[in-house]
């Protein structure tokens, strides 16, 4: 359970362990020094040189002894800090990896990015924070009280009573430190999104002249941002002194009745001194305890917003074997959550299929394909080898291969663009995209590409992503409109091309008539209705025939 912050502490308690004995240790042993300096000062007074010498060396071992300690506890806690958010990042990329399309539009970018980089950051490190001060403010100041109780047990129940309102300041506060973080929180992936959103539109902003419209407003949510989170760094990291002054009330109790044990021999001046040290060490540590509410109320917010994407480590699929390469749809449809809906339709498709998929603008052809990759909810039935393709989605590469409408070039080669890290018959798919002809103009497979698409036609980024689909030869072959801004002699070729791939079924995208005679079967689109047949069948509905005469 990864959305149970006691996994992390079990999982890493090789860690956990010793991190928490040499915590201990530090703040246990930290204690003993204030009254090792109380000892020393009342030899010193006592002229005893030798006593003097064995406190000073105690002294100085005991200091070295506990900074050993205190360097392996934040040396510890600072690698259960970064194996906790590794161990984050892999649950929740890998769970976001695994959503619905879907889900990636009916949510900000910012937000998702903000979730899965930003939160996670501040919850391991909140944790880091709060582990730190559970045991440097929390368990030393513990210790601290003991010490104080066997020194002088009426005192400190005198100055106990400012450390404990310091400690409900503290807890009073953190409503506020809470609600101004959680704020904070929800207005950054707002900020995000608006920032990604600016910078994609930019060059249309400026081409209509209304860049400084879109400014203005941008330069807007930043002064809201800059105020959210003033006031988030106010309540989380300006409130002790406060809790501090309150604390160190108590002074003018142990000045008055500490001075009079020391006038009437109760105790010597070094046993005053020692605890006079250890109660300004008690009240800095209880304005801190603060801190550690502040520490829990700042990852709080962030670990409520991340621990949707840390619900249960998905659990890979066993690998199902597809007995032959045939697809069955079965009152296949779908439809968006608010508006669009996918007419119903069966089709049964073999090996060696063509199938042309063609209609009007909005009337469901891209969408058919997106529903085919199974990963997004589709309705009815769709089988390969009569398994659903909806359980083949961790798979879906192996079995069904997608060339979407939008292009993405990445920085890299052109090989390593169109193979992506994976093994396949990069000629073959040259060759059927017609991209080979062009390796002379890109200046070979191992020139670089741009993200920008700078230096690549748009005919040409068509194709790449074509040849990316082709390459590792999935049995179902999905093409998004591949013969876009082609010239209709590249089309006939690649067309031509697309029939070699015997064993595999290819549907494609295309209102071309040249193109869909060639295809085996046709999906033609209406608004309300789906129809399937071949070219010469579909003649004879009028809105086909009025559709391949307009072409």
């Amino acid at each position: 359970r990864y959305d149970k912050i006691r996994t992390y502490f079990k999982e890493n308690w090789l860690i956990v362990v010793p991190m928490c004995v040499t915590a201990l240790l530090f703040n246990g042993l930290m204690c003993l020094i204030p009254q090792i300096e109380g000892k020393t000062i009342d030899s010193l007074k006592e002229g005893n040189a030798y006593r003097t010498l064995q406190y000073v060396l105690f002294f100085l071992f005991l200091v070295l002894f506990v900074q050993f300690n205190r360097f392996c506890k934040r040396y510890l806690v600072r690698v259960f800090g970064n194996k906790m958010s590794l161990r984050m990042r892999q649950i929740s990329f890998k769970n976001l990896l695994n959503k619905e399309i879907s889900y990636f539009s009916s949510n900000d970018v910012g937000d998702i990015l903000n979730r899965n980089l930003s939160d996670i950051y501040d919850t391991t490190e909140g944790i880091r924070k709060m582990t730190t001060e559970v045991f440097d403010t929390i368990v030393l100041l513990l210790g601290y009280l003991i010490s104080m109780f066997l020194m002088d047990y009426q005192i400190t129940l005198y100055v106990l009573v400012f450390i404990l309102l310091s400690i409900i300041a503290a807890q009073f506060m953190k409503h506020f430190v809470f609600k101004s973080n959680k704020d904070y929180k929800e207005y950054l992936s707002v900020n995000k999104q608006l920032t990604l959103t600016k910078l994609n539109n930019e060059l249309y902003y400026r081409g209509f002249g209304v860049s400084s419209n879109y400014f203005k407003e941008y330069d807007q949510s930043l002064r809201v941002l800059m105020k959210k989170n003033l006031k988030a760094l106010l309540f989380q990291s300006s409130l002790e002194p406060l809790y501090l002054s309150v604390a160190f009330i108590g002074i003018f109790f142990i000045a008055y009745y500490g001075g009079l044990n020391v006038m009437n021999e109760v105790y010597e001046i070094g046993t005053l001194s020692a605890y006079i040290t250890t109660f300004i060490l008690v009240a800095k540590k209880a304005a801190k305890v603060g801190k550690v509410f502040n520490a829990y109320q700042g990852f709080k917010v962030s670990w409520v917003r991340c621990r949707g994407y840390l619900k249960n480590e998905p659990i890979h699929q066993e690998k199902i074997e597809v007995a032959e390469v045939k697809m069955v749809l079965s009152d296949f449809g779908f439809q968006y959550e608010q508006g669009f809906r996918l007419p119903a339709f069966n089709l049964t498709a073999h090996k060696g299929d063509l199938i042309g998929i063609c209609g009007r603008v909005h009337t469901g052809k891209s969408t058919i394909l997106k529903a085919l990759t199974g990963m997004y909810s589709y309705c009815g039935s769709a089988t390969i080898g009569g398994v659903e393709i909806s359980r083949l989605v961790q798979d879906t590469h192996q079995w069904i291969g997608y060339c979407a409408t939008e292009v993405a070039m990445f920085s890299d080669t052109l090989k390593n663009n169109i193979l992506l890290g994976r093994e396949g018959d990069i000629e073959k798919a040259l060759s059927v995209s017609c991209l080979d002809v062009d390796l002379e103009e890109l200046k070979g497979l191992d020139a670089l590409m741009s993200h920008s698409n700078s230096n690549i036609s748009g005919g040409q980024q068509k194709r790449v992503q074509m040849a990316r689909t082709l390459c590792t030869a999935p049995s179902v072959i999905l093409l998004d409109d591949p013969f876009q801004s082609v010239s209709p002699k590249m089309a006939v070729q690649m067309m031509e091309g697309l029939k070699r791939y015997k064993d595999h079924i290819i549907f494609f995208v295309s209102n071309n008539a040249v193109l869909l005679q060639q295809a085996t079967q046709i999906i033609y689109l209406e608004e309300t209705k789906a129809y399937l047949g071949t070219y010469e069948s579909l003649l004879q509905q009028e809105g086909f025939l009025t559709l391949m005469e307009v072409k």
